[in-house]
Protein backbone atom coordinates (compact mmCIF):
# COMPACT_ATOMS: atom_id res chain seq x y z
CA UNK A 1 0.00 0.00 0.00
CA UNK A 2 1.32 3.22 -0.78
CA UNK A 3 0.36 6.59 1.45
CA UNK A 4 -0.28 10.20 -0.52
CA UNK A 5 3.59 11.09 0.17
CA UNK A 6 4.63 8.20 -2.00
CA UNK A 7 5.99 5.91 1.06
CA UNK A 8 4.92 2.77 1.27
CA UNK A 9 3.32 1.80 4.29
CA UNK A 10 3.87 -1.41 6.47
CA UNK A 11 1.09 -3.99 7.46
CA UNK A 12 1.22 -5.50 10.96
CA UNK A 13 4.60 -8.09 11.28
CA UNK A 14 4.25 -11.94 11.06
CA UNK A 15 5.56 -11.46 14.94
CA UNK A 16 2.54 -9.03 15.53
CA UNK A 17 0.12 -11.36 13.64
CA UNK A 18 1.15 -14.32 14.73
CA UNK A 19 0.49 -12.47 18.41
CA UNK A 20 -3.05 -11.60 17.62
CA UNK A 21 -3.82 -15.32 16.75
CA UNK A 22 -2.60 -16.52 19.74
CA UNK A 23 -4.55 -14.21 21.48
CA UNK A 24 -8.06 -14.71 20.45
CA UNK A 25 -7.15 -18.69 20.60
CA UNK A 26 -6.47 -18.64 23.85
CA UNK A 27 -9.79 -16.13 24.85
CA UNK A 28 -11.93 -18.53 22.52
CA UNK A 29 -10.12 -21.28 24.83
CA UNK A 30 -10.96 -19.94 27.99
CA UNK A 31 -14.55 -19.06 26.76
CA UNK A 32 -15.66 -23.02 25.39
CA UNK A 33 -14.76 -24.48 28.35
CA UNK A 34 -16.46 -21.66 30.63
CA UNK A 35 -19.16 -21.57 28.16
CA UNK A 36 -19.91 -24.16 25.97
CA UNK A 37 -19.84 -23.93 22.52
CA UNK A 38 -23.21 -22.87 21.69
CA UNK A 39 -22.83 -20.11 24.68
CA UNK A 40 -19.99 -18.66 22.83
CA UNK A 41 -20.45 -15.82 20.59
CA UNK A 42 -17.52 -14.69 18.34
CA UNK A 43 -18.01 -10.58 19.90
CA UNK A 44 -17.43 -12.32 23.07
CA UNK A 45 -14.41 -14.14 22.08
CA UNK A 46 -13.24 -10.32 20.35
CA UNK A 47 -13.77 -8.61 23.86
CA UNK A 48 -12.10 -11.14 25.86
CA UNK A 49 -8.80 -11.13 23.49
CA UNK A 50 -8.93 -7.27 23.32
CA UNK A 51 -9.61 -6.95 19.85
CA UNK A 52 -12.15 -5.62 17.01
CA UNK A 53 -14.75 -8.59 15.97
CA UNK A 54 -13.14 -7.83 12.46
CA UNK A 55 -10.00 -8.99 14.05
CA UNK A 56 -11.14 -12.30 14.90
CA UNK A 57 -12.72 -12.53 11.26
CA UNK A 58 -9.13 -11.83 9.73
CA UNK A 59 -7.81 -15.54 11.64
CA UNK A 60 -10.79 -17.59 11.58
CA UNK A 61 -13.58 -17.43 8.98
CA UNK A 62 -16.12 -18.27 11.54
CA UNK A 63 -17.04 -19.81 15.09
CA UNK A 64 -16.74 -23.16 13.90
CA UNK A 65 -13.12 -22.37 12.16
CA UNK A 66 -12.31 -20.86 15.83
CA UNK A 67 -12.98 -24.04 17.26
CA UNK A 68 -10.86 -25.69 14.51
CA UNK A 69 -8.14 -23.34 15.11
CA UNK A 70 -8.24 -23.77 19.06
CA UNK A 71 -8.21 -27.87 18.90
CA UNK A 72 -5.37 -27.93 16.60
CA UNK A 73 -3.75 -25.21 19.29
CA UNK A 74 -4.53 -27.99 22.05
CA UNK A 75 -4.02 -31.18 19.96
CA UNK A 76 -2.00 -31.29 16.99
CA UNK A 77 1.03 -31.90 18.38
CA UNK A 78 -0.17 -34.31 20.53
CA UNK A 79 -1.95 -36.13 18.31
CA UNK A 80 1.57 -35.97 15.73
CA UNK A 81 3.53 -37.57 18.66
CA UNK A 82 1.39 -40.16 18.65
CA UNK A 83 1.45 -41.32 15.47
CA UNK A 84 5.21 -40.73 14.95
CA UNK A 85 5.63 -43.39 18.18
CA UNK A 86 6.33 -47.15 17.58
CA UNK A 87 7.41 -50.06 19.48
CA UNK A 88 10.95 -51.10 19.71
CA UNK A 89 11.79 -54.09 18.28
CA UNK A 90 12.10 -56.07 21.51
CA UNK A 91 9.00 -54.04 23.12
CA UNK A 92 5.70 -55.38 23.84
CA UNK A 93 2.89 -53.05 22.60
CA UNK A 94 1.58 -53.27 26.34
CA UNK A 95 4.94 -52.20 27.75
CA UNK A 96 5.09 -49.59 25.00
CA UNK A 97 1.23 -47.69 25.46
CA UNK A 98 2.37 -47.77 29.19
CA UNK A 99 5.84 -45.81 28.18
CA UNK A 100 3.98 -43.50 25.65
CA UNK A 101 0.68 -43.51 26.04
CA UNK A 102 0.02 -43.62 29.75
CA UNK A 103 2.60 -40.41 30.64
CA UNK A 104 0.33 -38.31 27.90
CA UNK A 105 -2.94 -39.36 29.54
CA UNK A 106 -0.81 -38.27 33.05
CA UNK A 107 -1.00 -34.75 31.53
CA UNK A 108 -4.93 -34.79 30.49
CA UNK A 109 -5.78 -34.35 34.16
CA UNK A 110 -7.54 -30.60 34.69
CA UNK A 111 -5.41 -29.84 31.35
CA UNK A 112 -8.18 -27.83 28.44
CA UNK A 113 -7.67 -31.04 26.56
CA UNK A 114 -9.41 -33.01 29.16
CA UNK A 115 -12.18 -29.98 28.90
CA UNK A 116 -12.31 -30.29 25.30
CA UNK A 117 -13.41 -33.89 25.13
CA UNK A 118 -16.05 -33.22 27.93
CA UNK A 119 -17.20 -30.74 25.66
CA UNK A 120 -16.94 -32.70 22.45
CA UNK A 121 -19.14 -35.47 24.44
CA UNK A 122 -22.05 -32.94 25.93
CA UNK A 123 -22.36 -30.70 23.03
CA UNK A 124 -21.60 -32.60 19.72
CA UNK A 125 -25.42 -33.76 19.44
CA UNK A 126 -26.66 -30.30 19.02
CA UNK A 127 -23.81 -29.01 17.26
CA UNK A 128 -22.18 -31.74 14.92
CA UNK A 129 -19.63 -29.57 13.36
CA UNK A 130 -17.92 -29.48 17.06
CA UNK A 131 -18.15 -33.89 16.93
CA UNK A 132 -16.87 -33.81 13.03
CA UNK A 133 -14.10 -31.55 13.92
CA UNK A 134 -12.89 -33.51 17.15
CA UNK A 135 -13.23 -37.10 14.75
CA UNK A 136 -11.08 -36.03 11.94
CA UNK A 137 -8.66 -33.62 13.89
CA UNK A 138 -8.11 -36.73 16.97
CA UNK A 139 -10.38 -39.86 16.58
CA UNK A 140 -9.69 -41.17 12.86
CA UNK A 141 -6.14 -40.26 12.68
CA UNK A 142 -5.60 -41.91 16.33
CA UNK A 143 -7.44 -44.62 15.52
CA UNK A 144 -5.51 -45.10 12.21
CA UNK A 145 -2.64 -45.79 14.66
CA UNK A 146 -3.81 -47.79 16.90
CA UNK A 147 -5.34 -50.19 14.57
CA UNK A 148 -1.59 -50.19 12.73
CA UNK A 149 -0.36 -51.15 16.39
CA UNK A 150 -2.54 -53.70 16.97
CA UNK A 151 -1.55 -55.75 13.34
CA UNK A 152 2.32 -55.60 14.60
CA UNK A 153 0.95 -56.97 17.91
CA UNK A 154 -0.85 -59.71 16.20
CA UNK A 155 1.94 -60.35 13.94
CA UNK A 156 4.43 -60.72 17.33
CA UNK A 157 1.82 -62.82 18.25
CA UNK A 158 0.66 -60.69 21.73
CA UNK A 159 -2.76 -60.79 21.22
CA UNK A 160 -5.12 -63.48 19.88
CA UNK A 161 -7.91 -61.59 18.38
CA UNK A 162 -8.56 -58.26 16.12
CA UNK A 163 -10.81 -56.78 18.56
CA UNK A 164 -8.30 -53.65 18.45
CA UNK A 165 -7.88 -53.87 14.61
CA UNK A 166 -11.82 -53.78 13.86
CA UNK A 167 -12.58 -51.42 16.87
CA UNK A 168 -9.50 -49.86 17.31
CA UNK A 169 -11.08 -46.46 19.78
CA UNK A 170 -11.61 -49.58 22.42
CA UNK A 171 -8.36 -47.92 23.38
CA UNK A 172 -9.32 -44.62 24.11
CA UNK A 173 -13.06 -45.72 26.25
CA UNK A 174 -10.58 -45.64 29.07
CA UNK A 175 -10.12 -41.98 28.73
CA UNK A 176 -13.71 -41.43 27.78
CA UNK A 177 -15.26 -43.24 30.46
CA UNK A 178 -13.05 -41.54 33.40
CA UNK A 179 -14.01 -38.06 31.90
CA UNK A 180 -17.56 -38.94 31.91
CA UNK A 181 -17.55 -39.86 35.35
CA UNK A 182 -15.36 -37.00 36.85
CA UNK A 183 -17.66 -34.56 35.26
CA UNK A 184 -20.80 -36.16 36.62
CA UNK A 185 -19.01 -37.06 40.06
CA UNK A 186 -16.37 -34.51 41.07
CA UNK A 187 -16.36 -35.74 44.76
CA UNK A 188 -14.98 -39.19 43.33
CA UNK A 189 -12.61 -38.49 40.06
CA UNK A 190 -11.50 -40.89 38.39
CA UNK A 191 -7.94 -40.75 36.74
CA UNK A 192 -7.47 -41.24 33.19
CA UNK A 193 -3.97 -42.71 33.63
CA UNK A 194 -5.02 -45.26 35.99
CA UNK A 195 -7.98 -46.39 34.59
CA UNK A 196 -6.38 -46.73 31.40
CA UNK A 197 -3.88 -48.68 33.15
CA UNK A 198 -6.29 -50.95 34.03
CA UNK A 199 -7.37 -51.53 30.50
CA UNK A 200 -4.26 -52.28 29.74
CA UNK A 201 -3.50 -55.27 32.47
CA UNK A 202 -7.34 -56.48 31.43
CA UNK A 203 -6.92 -56.13 27.48
CA UNK A 204 -2.89 -57.37 27.46
CA UNK A 205 -1.62 -58.44 31.09
CA UNK A 206 0.50 -56.88 33.60
CA UNK A 207 3.64 -54.95 32.63
CA UNK A 208 6.51 -56.79 32.49
CA UNK A 209 9.05 -56.69 35.45
CA UNK A 210 11.34 -54.15 33.20
CA UNK A 211 8.47 -51.91 33.08
CA UNK A 212 7.16 -51.52 36.31
CA UNK A 213 8.97 -48.31 38.09
CA UNK A 214 11.12 -49.18 40.84
CA UNK A 215 9.87 -49.02 44.19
Amino acid sequence: MVVADGRRSRGPSPQKTAQTRQSVARAALELFLERGYRGTRVSDVASRAGVAKGTVYLHFADKQALFAGVLGDVLDARVTTLRAAQPGAEESLRDFLSRVVTPMLTAVEGSPWQGLIRLVMTEGRESPEVATIYRQRVLDPVAEQIRSWAATAADRGEIQTDALQRVPLLMLSPAMLATMWTGLYPDEPMTIAATFESFLDLAFGPRSASQHPPR
